[in-house]
């Protein structure tokens, strides 16, 4: 929470209004729209910037090179996808996209896609890259679940509470 406490507010400081809404949709659904290795490897640098901070919900990371790599093994580990971009808001330097990203997993390519419906919080910096995405979404029924015992274990204990 604290790494997270200090991204927030290192971001703030930096963030810029230079970006329209239409422009920050534009490049955010550029890099999660083509969510394959090759591409995550040409757009990553560009897209954030060098001391960037990512909260997926998953993984925590800070800073351009650790957030390329984990992007990267991530996509390797997707068969086909979509992400969509539904809705788009600004207030200030503050960006809010609210999608639906739906994915097979590798060799699970066969079954039906798994869909994640979330919302990112995102700050650009002046050069138009992201300085703060933090990534809202149900990690529990769309990943943890289906994962064998852990989901079991989860079903479980969400029908006790």
């Amino acid at each position: 929470m604290e790494t997270y406490r200090n991204a927030l507010q290192q971001s703030a400081e930096r963030a810029s209004e230079s970006l329209t809404l239409a422009q920050a949709r534009e490049r955010f659904v550029a890099l999660y729209g083509q969510f394959t290795p090759e591409a995550l490897r040409e757009n990553v640098p560009s897209t954030f910037a060098p001391d960037a901070y990512l909260n997926d919900q998953i993984r925590e990371l800070q800073g351009v090179e650790a957030i390329e790599e984990y992007l990267v093994e991530t996509s390797e580990k997707f068969g086909e996808g979509d992400f969509a971009v539904e809705h788009a808001a600004r207030e200030g330097t503050e960006f809010y996209f609210r999608w639906t990203m739906s994915f097979t997993l590798g060799e699970s390519s066969n079954k039906p896609p798994l869909v994640a419906p979330g919302v990112s919080h995102v700050r650009f910096d002046d050069q138009g890259r992201i300085l703060f995405q933090r990534d809202y979404w149900d990690t529990t029924s769309t990943v943890y679940e289906r994962i064998p015992v852990l989901g079991g274990m989860i079903r479980l204990v969400k029908k006790r509470l």
